[in-house]
């Protein structure tokens, strides 16, 4: 008679064991990118062309594979979390369903204390997210997308040069957020979708839920949209981190808002807050500052996102001017470890003094 069923505890550490590996075959795949683009800055002629073109094509093969194996790990995992659901049907299970209101998406399908974090692997790291220490991974974790959690306040960098995207990103989800909640999607195999544009046009990028140590977090420090938005640009420019550095972009690229939202931006240099408000009323704006000597508490040569302009009281001179507030998204890094504010009110002398660009995206271009 032939055996039934299935050994759960051991298919699902051999799932994690396969993901690993495509991690592996990733990084290895990373590196070796970097060294045959040095190798071939130095390498000139025909002969170099061809040894490149060589790389391209066994380079799309170890891609392939990387994805094959998360692939199979995770059908392994999900048949697992089948496998244990079905055992526990009499109700004694866990409850990770999707919540369908359009507001908050949960990853289900997960086992009891295997990825939940609630098992007696489980332990907090240095950032306070839930690890599953078994197999030295992110527990999968609501991520919340009320608007609330889609606010600027609530964007925090991490120790990516990305300021130029999560300044962005932030005053897009600020403005509109449910154009953020449509452009993300959870998949039944437990992997996101985030749509991005390039040139105007939507590109898809799926994710498996694996992120790294420095990318951004909330202002608290736990994943959320723009960890999965950070992901996506990232997989999109070349699958690393490192090209969306601030340094690594360069004019003839696509803005911050252009990948978001797919819309048309366009920067100018700072006027008066008058027309900083205007612009405001037509859609998200941010601001870069000047490369060195900022004052009113601004950071050199970085990107905040700009809240609003109002009357109010300025606490240096007692006496109510138009003043805007601007939000840095280092926030939840930076500025909480220092004690430093997450934001500033800036006075339009403040304002032009430190700011050389305002970028501004009217929502009518992407808003159908």
């Amino acid at each position: 008679m032939p055996r039934l069923g299935m050994d759960v505890d051991a298919v699902e550490s051999i799932g994690h064991q396969m993901i690993d590996k495509s991690h592996a075959v990733t990084s290895v795949q990373l590196t070796a990118a970097r060294l045959i683009q040095y190798a071939h800055s130095l390498w000139f002629g025909a002969n170099g062309a061809r040894w490149l073109s060589d790389w391209v094509a066994n380079e799309k093969a170890v891609r392939t594979l990387a994805s094959d194996l998360e692939s199979m790990g995770q059908t392994l995992l999900s048949q697992a979390s089948e496998q244990r659901g079905a055992s526990s049907a009499d109700g004694g299970g866990s409850d990770h369903s999707t919540e369908g209101n359009g507001t908050t998406l949960y990853l289900d399908q997960i086992p009891d204390g295997a990825l939940s974090g609630d098992g007696p692997d489980a332990a907090e790291d240095d950032r306070g997210n839930k690890v599953n220490e078994k197999h030295n991974r992110p527990a999968f974790v609501p991520i919340p997308l009320t608007d609330a959690d889609l606010s600027m306040d609530a964007v925090g960098q991490g120790y990516i040069g990305d300021c130029w995207f999560m300044s962005a990103l932030g005053s897009v989800a600020d403005d509109d957020p449910q154009f953020i909640r449509d452009h993300i999607r959870h998949n039944p195999d437990l992997t996101w979708t985030v749509i991005l544009y390039d040139h105007g046009e939507p590109v898809e990028v799926t994710l498996s839920p694996f992120f790294g140590e420095d990318s951004a977090r909330d202002s608290s420090g736990r994943v959320s949209f723009v960890t999965l938005y950070e992901k996506a640009l990232a997989q999109h420019r070349g699958y690393d981190y490192d090209l969306i550095e601030g340094d690594r972009v360069s004019s003839g690229d696509s803005s911050g808002f252009e990948y978001i939202t797919g819309g048309h931006s366009k920067s100018v240099e700072p006027t008066t807050l008058e027309d900083l408000r205007t612009l405001i009323d037509k859609g998200p704006v941010n601001v870069g500052t000047i490369d060195d000597h900022t004052t009113a508490g601004m950071h050199p040569n970085h990107a905040y996102m700009v809240d609003r302009v109002e009357e109010r009281l300025n606490p240096s001179t007692g006496k109510t001017e138009l003043m805007v507030r601007v939000v840095n998204p280092w926030q939840a890094v930076d500025e909480a470890a220092s004690g430093e504010p997450g934001s500033l009110w800036l006075t339009e002398s403040e304002f032009r003094r430190n700011c050389e660009s305002v970028t501004s995206i009217d929502r009518r271009t992407y808003q159908r």
